[in-house]
């Protein structure tokens, strides 16, 4: 269990939102929100950096729609670097997208508050934007070389993107579920172009090749756990003394 390493932590940090991908990751969260003391809103996300951008494009358009005052993204994310292994929670300073040769920044006052309160036990990672599941051992190292990046998701690119355009800060705090050197079953078919879970196409996934297929469930099991324990743990950042809206 994730403890607070620095429980008189000085600075409250000013956020109101979670934000998470859709499913398993934001079950996740919700568990660890559970008789919190905060006010927090939180999003369930589709998959993807197309889907993240349509959904949060419609939702900014909603007349209800209250502005953040400050993101935490959580959820899941792939190794590809082999210091980075199952279970480890990680904040990103970047995120890279490849397509469009372009980096992004997470807030760094934001970011550093929340590696201040754990006590510097989340390590800073630059992370790299995937267009889909990246499965073979083999393409994860030649990423992770490549663009020297140490973990990869699909929604945090768009989240970014969405957020600097509309001067939202944010940091993105995500546990990884897979190792580098661990090849998964064939994911590409198990979502929906709307970013979607397809639950028996990804039951199918699994039994094709049923030792990868464990290898990633109990992965993801043992991330999610410590997705659960980070949120408690977030839960218990004090108030900020003053809010600017």
């Amino acid at each position: 269990m994730t403890r607070i390493l620095n429980p008189d932590f000085p600075i409250p940090i000013a956020w109101d939102s979670l934000w998470v991908p859709q499913g398993a990751e934001f079950r996740a969260v919700q568990k660890g929100c559970v008789a919190s003391p905060r006010s927090i809103f939180s999003l369930a996300l589709p998959v993807g950096d197309r889907p993240v951008t349509t959904y949060l494009e419609t939702w900014w358009q909603s007349p209800d729609r209250i502005k953040p005052q400050g993101v935490i993204v959580l959820g899941l994310a792939g190794s590809l670097d082999p210091t980075v292994g199952v279970g480890q929670g990680i904040l990103y300073h970047t995120c890279y997208h490849p397509a469009e040769q372009r980096e992004y920044q997470t807030d760094p006052v934001l970011t550093q508050a929340l590696a201040a309160y754990f006590a510097q036990t989340l390590p800073l990672v630059r992370s790299l934007a995937g267009d889909r599941v990246i499965t073979h051992a083999q393409e994860k190292h030649r990423l992770g070389q490549a663009y020297q990046a140490q973990v990869v998701d699909m929604e945090s690119a768009a989240i970014l993107r969405f957020c600097q355009h509309h001067q939202i800060p944010v940091a993105i705090l995500r546990v990884v579920s897979d190792e580098v050197d661990q090849t998964l079953p064939d994911l590409s078919q198990v979502y929906t172009p709307k970013g979607e879970l397809k639950s028996l196409a990804l039951a199918i996934a699994l039994l094709q090749k049923p030792r990868a297929g464990l290898d990633l469930i109990q992965g993801s099991l043992t991330a999610l756990r410590k997705l659960t324990d980070i949120t408690r743990a977030l839960n218990q950042i004090p108030y900020p003394s003053q809010i600017r809206r």
